[in-house]
């Protein structure tokens, strides 16, 4: 797939070079669903389990696994980060929407990351036929957090 104006960047690999891609989508970026399902990156990470006591987190931290970020300027911030359902996408799935966040409770806009991969996830059925290793959530979180500091280094230099 090449980029065009009404779709800059493919979500998943073409099936002919069968390299991984992630694409990170806006909270806002909708698809169609049923009435009640979610419609919007937003949407199906709202539905996630989160305790709603914060002395809960530890013992029963609902859907979202706890991820260390190594911010710009070196230090570590810890973050969450889920798998999520958006129509056709999800965990087990060709492409996997994961949410990655600092606050799962509120979601903040300038916190909150929705990538979407075609990297299979530990432990799907996918692992087998994908020709890439399979990707934990962190490991996801890491590479999209790479490709803002890239694209913004580039955006620089032009």
């Amino acid at each position: 797939m090449t980029p065009s104006a009404s779709h800059p960047r493919p979500i998943a690999a073409p099936s002919s070079t069968r390299l991984p891609d992630g694409e990170g989508q806006t909270g806002r970026h909708g698809t169609w669903a049923y009435g009640s399902d979610a419609h919007t990156p937003v949407d199906a990470a709202r539905l996630l389990a989160w305790p709603r006591l914060a002395s809960q987190d530890a013992e029963r931290p609902g859907d979202w696994a706890r991820i260390e970020r190594t911010c710009r300027d070196g230090h570590t911030a810890t973050w969450r980060a889920a798998e999520a359902r958006l129509g056709r996408w999800g965990p087990d799935g060709n492409v996997r929407l994961a949410v990655a966040t600092a606050h799962p409770a509120t979601l903040p806009a300038k916190a909150t990351w929705y990538p979407a991969t075609d990297l299979p996830r530990p432990g799907s059925p996918r692992v087998t036929e994908s020709p890439c290793p399979p990707t934990t959530l962190a490991e996801i979180e890491r590479i999209y957090g790479l490709r803002h500091w890239v694209e913004q280094s580039y955006k620089q230099v032009v």
